[in-house]
């Protein structure tokens, strides 16, 4: 594909109808659900480690690239957040604690409705419990990064205004997580740290940054070194701090 191609193809891919697919984000997502499933089913060390860095962040910022606010109300778009993420959650926990039960090899009535109901009523009350946990993270990230997208744009210099507000919702996660270390319900405390990178995915995909996007998309091999650096950074972090999502 020459120059010309691949730089159609990606204005086509940031300007497509809402409900259209983007291939290209469709095809990171696929790969960070392997490196998901591969650091969870392999031991320890430095690989996983590595995967451990982006794993999840990655997924928040492929979120923020498919993030549409403008000329959309609160109502509709909490509706389709739940019908995104609430409703797959409810749906998959019935299935995950029914497999539980099953392998748990758990007998009687009473002791099959009593872990359900437990195991049920753990998926909300949220202490990573299941796989499932990501989904109401994500969920509130993007209620949370809407509402405060939709404040900075009651002025006029909306993407300007944007940045300051973001940086002050990090601080207060920070903050928040440094004198409150506790798992809160619906994985509230994984989201707001997620606020972040679905705001640099939205960010990303804007106007103002449509040159740096051109030029990183179509300039592979410096896009490939800035990642690569980025990892490096997110490695050396994880190593040091032992971040646990």
């Amino acid at each position: 594909m020459d120059m010309e191609n691949c730089h159609s193809d990606l204005t086509l891919s940031v300007n497509q109808p809402i409900n259209k697919r983007i291939e290209w984000i469709d095809t990171a997502k696929f790969i960070a659900i392997f490196c998901v499933i591969y650091a969870h089913c392999c031991p320890s060390g430095d690989v996983i480690s590595y995967l451990y860095s982006f794993h999840l962040p990655v997924f928040f910022l492929l979120n923020g690239m498919t993030l549409h606010v403008d000329g959309i109300d609160f109502g509709t778009f909490l509706v389709k957040k739940i019908k995104n993420y609430i409703i797959p959650m409810i749906c998959l926990s019935v299935l995950i604690n029914i497999c539980a039960i099953y392998f748990n090899e758990i007998h009687g009535f009473k002791p099959i409705i009593d872990s359900f109901v437990n195991n049920f009523i753990g998926v909300y009350q949220q202490v990573r419990y299941f796989p499932v946990w990501f989904l109401s993270a994500l969920f509130l990230a993007d209620i949370i990064t809407y509402l405060l997208l939709k404040l900075s744009k009651k002025f006029k210099h909306d993407i300007l205004v944007s940045i300051p507000i973001f940086i002050v919702e990090l601080l207060l996660a920070i903050g928040f997580n440094f004198y409150y270390q506790k798992w809160l319900m619906l994985n509230l405390d994984a989201s707001i740290f997620g606020v972040l990178f679905v705001y640099l995915g939205y960010l990303f995909m804007q106007k103002p940054m449509e040159k740096i996007r051109h030029y990183l998309f179509l300039n592979r091999y410096i896009s490939l070194l800035i990642s690569l650096i980025l990892l490096t950074i997110g490695f050396l972090l994880t190593k040091c701090y032992h971040f646990d999502i």
